[in-house]
């Protein structure tokens, strides 16, 4: 998997905040212990030794999926809504427990298939349109290991298993010959992929003056991927997952952060074949800015 330009940004973004959140100032924490702001979280893991966090966020999704099988591709583009919800618990500092479930809903637009594997008409090349609508789930269960705490910053590694379900519908089927267009009678055809795998992850959290900057990046392996297609039955195949991720927040109250965040998300699904049909190598990309509130217990 080629790396990304926006992965190496955020890798880069890391690396600032870490530098960053060693540079804070200590002053502004009591000569004693802990900054004063986070004094609320520090007295609570001292009294009960767990942090139950939720958070919840919303916001609008750019989604672009691609298809590729020799000379014949295919180009998804559309826009939608995406939210998540999560909950983690610190079961005894360092170590927590966590769940995060993202669900991501893109409305219907054309999708253009180049090329068919079918071949030429006379000569002239076979193009493909129809109506698509996508729906997205990831649900992830992970455990996270603090390595470095402090009251400006904080370092997360997480390991867990990643869940992703991503859902096809296909309608409106059209064939383009030299200019002309044939519509097909064939009916709505829909794709249902699921697929699990060991997940990696880190998290990167600067604090300062009631302002909280974040970034993580995770990577999934998914070797149990399977695509159920109402037209051509099932195939077996497996791909990756890598997301990242950058927020800006500010704690209104000692139990309430408010932000904005930018997720990133892409899936590489291999090549993968059946008795009686393909599954192309895809990729699937999905940018999204999310409205985050956050309540800590």
């Amino acid at each position: 998997m080629k790396p990304l330009p926006a992965v190496r940004k955020t890798l880069a973004a890391l690396a600032l905040l870490a530098a960053l959140g060693a540079a804070l100032p200590a002053a502004g924490a009591p000569a004693g212990g802990e900054d004063p702001l986070w004094m609320g979280r520090g007295a609570m893991e001292k009294e009960w030794g767990k942090v139950l966090r939720l958070s919840g966020e919303i916001g609008p999704a750019a989604y672009r999926y691609e298809e590729h099988f020799g000379a014949t591709s295919s180009r998804f583009e559309s826009e939608g809504v995406s939210w998540t919800l999560l909950g983690e618990l610190e079961l005894l500092p360092p170590l927590g427990v966590g769940a995060a479930l993202e669900v991501t809903r893109i409305g219907r637009d054309i999708e253009t298939w180049s090329n068919l594997p079918a071949g030429t008409v006379i000569g002239t090349q076979v193009d493909q349109t129809n109506d698509t609508q996508v729906d997205v789930g990831m649900l992830d269960i992970y455990a996270s290991l603090a390595v470095v705490r402090a009251a400006s910053l904080e370092l997360e590694f997480l390991a867990g298993w990643h869940f992703l379900r991503h859902r096809f519908e296909r309608s409106n089927f059209a064939f383009q010959v030299s200019g002309f267009t044939i519509h097909s009678i064939l009916g709505p055809v829909s794709e249902d992929v699921s697929a699990d795998g060991p997940s990696l992850g880190a998290r990167l959290t600067a604090k300062y003056n009631g302002f909280v900057l974040g970034g993580g990046l995770q990577w999934a392996y998914l070797p149990n991927l399977r695509a159920e297609n109402s037209l051509l039955g099932n195939i077996e195949s497996e791909g990756n997952s890598l997301r990242w991720r950058l927020g800006l927040g500010y704690r209104a109250r000692e139990w309430l952060e408010l932000g904005l965040s930018y997720r990133g998300t892409y899936i590489e699904v291999e090549e993968g074949r059946s008795v009686n049909a393909v599954l192309p190598n895809n990729r699937t990309y999905i940018n999204s800015i999310f409205f985050q509130a956050e309540i800590r217990f």
